[in-house]
């Protein structure tokens, strides 16, 4: 899916099923029926839990269905009127009521019907750098289900976020090519196999060469935030629905490849290195093989991580590995 900047009815149509998450909410277009000072309390404090966790995308003029715990997008309503909100008054609205300002923060109408002038409205949320207050001067924070007010040593972190060390995981490069090689030859690897790739190798001797694909994935740690890195611990697990690891290898790449996840930072020698803002360092190289009716969505691949960086709390996050996600990032 492309950015939310860019969306379009189709983008739209496409989220109906989907859950409200950490970075995607929905609200109605009733939400404009109120005066404007209930409308920008409402707003700013979506745009302020958004900010002050990784941000994310507000689509308003989705009706919902609660499942659980869980809000769901069930449909498209009329949308609102560009005759009575015009981009640039809403847009106006959103940034005038969360401060400090927010820079950052992108608003598309997407049209619904183009005889009626309705549209739906999507609100693009950057990260901040610091804590944002909404219009009730409440500072709230997102969750899998909701937005809330945060606690004040919360409120207290993130204000200092912009002074503290932050990365994460992200795909650095993904290459791959059509080889012939020897099965026992991959079997002594360590690399990940599909089922598919085992499967076809169960009849037949381990020394007949066959045409597979091969895949090199690099996994880079992005410093996000202003300070340099200059050392850190990294601790990871994957999971996948058709990969798996030659399980004579499995122990000695995983200790050579990821720190054991009881490691704290002050246990054992981190990782020198000097990562400037805004670039990345090399973390994990992986290699894994399929079979030519296999591609990388079949996979499911995704890896658990853990950061440890000096002065900072640990950073954890999950990172699928998708066609939609390399192609972002090569």
């Amino acid at each position: 899916m492309q950015e939310p900047w860019n969306w379009t009815r189709t983008d739209l149509d496409a989220l109906v099923g989907q859950r409200e998450s950490l970075h995607l909410d929905f609200k109605q277009s009733a939400l404009f029926n109120g005066p404007p000072e209930r409308i920008a309390e409402n707003l700013s404090a979506e745009v302020s839990a958004f900010a002050n966790t990784e941000g994310g995308t507000l689509v308003i003029g989705m009706i919902e269905r609660k499942e659980g715990r869980a809000r769901i997008a069930d449909q498209l309503d009329g949308g609102i009127s560009s005759a009575s909100w015009p981009p640039e008054r809403l847009e106006q609205l959103v940034t005038s009521n969360v401060h400090p300002y927010l820079p950052g923060i992108r608003l598309k109408y997407v049209p619904l019907d183009n005889a009626s002038g309705h549209f739906a409205c999507i609100i693009a949320v950057p990260q901040g750098t610091t804590a944002y207050q909404a219009r009730d001067h409440r500072y709230y924070g997102r969750s899998e289900y909701q937005s809330l007010p945060l606690l004040d040593h919360d409120i207290r972190l993130r204000m200092f976020r912009g002074r503290m060390k932050t990365a994460s995981l992200r795909v650095g490069t993904l290459t791959s090519e059509r080889v012939s090689v020897p099965f026992n030859s991959i079997s002594r690897s360590g690399a990940l196999l599909s089922s598919g790739v085992r499967a076809l190798f169960s009849n037949i001797s381990n020394t007949d060469p066959q045409r597979i694909v091969k895949c090199v994935l690099q996994l880079a740690i992005e410093n996000s935030g202003e300070i340099n890195i200059n050392e850190f611990k990294l601790s990871w697990t994957r999971t996948s629905a058709i990969l798996e690891w030659n399980t004579r290898n499995a122990n000695s790449f995983a200790a050579r490849d990821g720190v054991p996840p009881s490691f704290a930072f002050n246990r054992g020698t981190p990782q020198s290195v000097n990562i400037f803002p805004h670039d990345n360092h090399s973390a994990i190289n992986d290699i894994f093989y399929f079979t030519e009716d296999e591609d990388l969505d079949d996979a499911q691949l995704a890896y658990d991580w853990t950061l440890y960086l000096s002065d900072t709390l640990p950073i954890s996050g999950k990172l699928t590995i998708s066609k939609a996600v390399v192609g972002e990032r090569v």
